[in-house]
């Protein structure tokens, strides 16, 4: 009887989730923002003067050149004579960087609430980029896209080589993440 009273004790606890397990019914989730990211995709964005396409486009996950329409360019160099390693956009995007926790492997709820939390501090421009730095791209709304919000993760920053070739870039990988 014993066995008996025992199994059905155990077998109560399991199907209504006490504590057994050390359940916590204080724990806050991690996020409170349903979101999916796309897998991680790579780009470059080169001195707007120089050779190679000065902009990219998050969406179509490609360069785009100075003389494509504003609308396409998520991120540019946006200085016509100095190369500054600082993300700029063309089309109404916003960049929210300097986030305490923030990782290229923050789960995409946890994005979504950061981008909430500190849309406030959002900028058409960042700071200088260095490697290792996590950027929060606020993708304009009026591109019509399934995407809202972009996550960056700085991979190689080069300077100009010399006043005359206008070849440094921005090296980054990114996810697009679709708020649910």
């Amino acid at each position: 009887m014993k066995i008996f009273f025992a199994t059905m004790l155990v077998s109560g606890m399991m199907f209504t989730g006490c504590g057994l397990l050390g359940d916590d019914d204080d724990a806050e989730p991690s996020s409170t923002l349903k979101a999916s990211a796309t897998s991680s995709k790579d780009g470059v964005v080169y001195n707007v003067t120089g050779p190679d396409q000065g902009a990219y486009d998050l969406l179509k996950g490609e360069g785009v050149s100075l003389t494509s329409p504003n609308a396409s360019k998520d991120i540019a160099d946006g200085e016509a004579e100095d190369f500054t390693t600082k993300f700029f956009t063309a089309n109404g995007a916003y960049f929210i960087e300097d986030i305490e926790g923030l990782t290229y492997s923050t789960s995409a709820g946890e994005v979504a609430d950061f981008s909430v939390e500190f849309e406030d501090v959002a900028s058409d421009e960042t700071a200088a980029l260095e490697v290792g730095d996590v950027v929060i791209v606020l993708l304009n709304e009026d591109r019509g896209a399934t995407a809202e919000l972009a996550l960056i993760e700085i991979t190689a920053v080069t300077e100009d080589s010399d006043a005359d070739t206008n070849d440094g870039s921005i090296e980054f990988k990114y996810k697009l993440i679709d708020i649910d």
